[in-house]
């Protein structure tokens, strides 16, 4: 079986890395553009992406890269952070919700769809059996306790002997920012599933 597993942590990469030396014959680690993927067509029947998808402006793109490299019949699974979906009526989110996502946005440039966006990207390529979950009420008591953590003192200054001051500014800062948008339904955290046509 191939795997394909998309991330965008540093300490992932690293992770990742060791693991594959370990078993050389078996796995192999490449660090590679989302949008443009050093793999050949059909190259994997296991694509799983966890929260890469928020860095990648091009998302029409990266679906079609993800439908490229994908075997006929791979399943894709992708967890990521969505903004709430839109009303039949509504063309866009309103005012004060993109201005709480510019707030959050503002030291961490994430590009965020909605679960719908999502979809329609998945149907656009032919993509089948294409199935969402929300797992907010799953991962809010780990971003919950995160906080907590991280705006402790103790927290503080492990993150600034590991990140330094300036990302410590940017984790500080955003943090609460993300908790109340996730609290109030701007945000979701999703799960999306599908397969390529055989």
């Amino acid at each position: 079986m191939t795997r394909d597993f998309l991330s965008n942590s540093s300490k992932s990469h690293h992770n990742a890395s060791k693991r594959s030396k370990k078993e050389e014959d078996q796995v192999s680690f490449e660090v590679a553009d989302a949008l443009n993927q050093p793999f050949a067509d059909g190259s994997f029947d296991l694509i799983c992406c966890i929260e890469c998808e928020n860095h990648i402006s091009d998302k029409t793109k990266f679906v079609l890269e993800l439908s490229r490299v994908a075997a006929p019949g791979a399943t894709i699974i992708i967890l990521t952070w969505c903004h709430r979906d839109l009303s039949p009526l509504e063309q866009d989110l309103h005012p004060d919700e993109k201005k709480l996502l510019t707030h959050v946005l503002r030291r961490n440039p994430l590009k965020w769809i909605s679960t719908a966006d999502y979809i329609n990207l998945f149907k656009s390529c032919s993509f089948q059996e294409i199935k969402y979950a929300d797992w907010s009420p799953h991962v809010a008591p780990f971003y919950a306790e995160m906080r907590k953590i991280t705006l402790s003192w103790k927290g503080i200054m492990s993150y600034v002997r590991h990140a330094g001051w300036r990302q410590m500014d940017i984790k500080f800062l955003m943090m609460p920012s993300m908790f109340d948008r996730f609290k109030n339904g701007l945000l979701k955290y999703c799960i999306l599933t599908c397969q390529k046509p055989q």
